[in-house]
């Protein structure tokens, strides 16, 4: 039987075989709801989007660089007790090679944090350096930043790599809560492109950095969120994203509505835009 073939996404020194993400959502995808998601993925996955089994681990190579497997082991018993299903997938987990290992890494879906302010981070908050933190099963470690001042993301971003806490830096640049744009922040710092491609420019140098000076083959990758733009009148969206390609981001995430539509059901048409940006 002919299945459905999908293209794994590519993040830098990371291929997630699975081409789905957990979008980070405020007081919800904390590190337990992360595992819980990637357990209970693994149950119900479908075969043409679980990892590949063992023939990807035998020195073939892709894109010129020798793959590495992570996670392959998945099926499971529909009757496997809970506690048996946990150990199986932490022994795979650990047996998997880290994103920092030769070549790259093939990890499932991407499980992205609930947003953390990089301010609060530089500050010292206590509730915040918890919340970065990712659950026992999480191969790979996302984490969304939110921040206005580009010097406190890249601080932020630098430390989290730094101390082993991300593989993935996420920023949101989508969020339209008049609180955060007013100050400039979320959905409204796009607007000022030049300002913007500094912020994204000095994140990417600081995780670079990190990762180099962690020991690791590859730089943690960075990607933004952002929204089509301010309103209809105001759809800056494809030049956003090229500033962001040309400062080294990995990914852009769209939320094709604009800061004034906030919620429902218009804006969806933008899509295909962005997908033909690249080249």
């Amino acid at each position: 039987m002919n299945r459905t073939k999908f293209a794994p996404l590519c993040l830098g020194g990371v291929q997630f075989v699975t081409p789905v993400a957990l979008a980070p959502m405020a007081d919800v995808t904390n590190a337990v709801f992360r595992d819980m998601c990637l357990e209970f993925s693994r149950q119900g996955l479908p075969v043409e989007l679980a990892c590949p089994e063992a023939e990807l681990g035998k020195g073939q190579a892709t894109h010129e660089t020798e793959m590495v497997t992570a996670t392959c082991d998945v099926t499971m018993s529909a009757n496997r007790s809970t506690a048996a299903t946990q150990a199986h997938i932490k022994a795979a987990i650990d047996a998997a090679p880290r994103p920092n290992a030769p070549g790259k890494a093939q990890v499932e879906g991407m499980f992205v944090g609930e947003m953390v302010t990089a301010k609060a981070l530089r500050m010292g908050s206590a509730r915040s350096w918890v919340m970065v933190k990712s659950g026992p099963l999480q191969a790979v470690k996302s984490i969304q930043l939110y921040g206005v001042v580009g010097e406190d993301l890249a601080w932020a971003a630098g430390e989290l790599v730094r101390r082993g806490l991300a593989d993935h830096i996420d920023l949101n640049f989508g969020c339209p809560v008049p609180k955060v744009t007013r100050k400039g922040g979320g959905s409204a710092l796009p607007w000022k492109t030049a300002y913007f491609g500094e912020v994204v420019a000095a994140v990417v140098a600081a995780t670079r950095v990190a990762s180099e000076d962690s020991g690791r083959s590859f730089p943690v990758p960075v990607t933004v969120k952002i929204r089509s733009g301010i309103d209809a009148e105001h759809r800056i969206f494809l030049d956003v994203a090229r500033v962001a390609e040309d400062n080294g981001v990995a990914a852009v995430t769209l939320h094709a509505r604009t800061t004034s539509d906030f919620m429902g059901a218009r804006g969806f048409t933008v899509n295909l835009g962005l997908s033909r940006l690249k080249g």
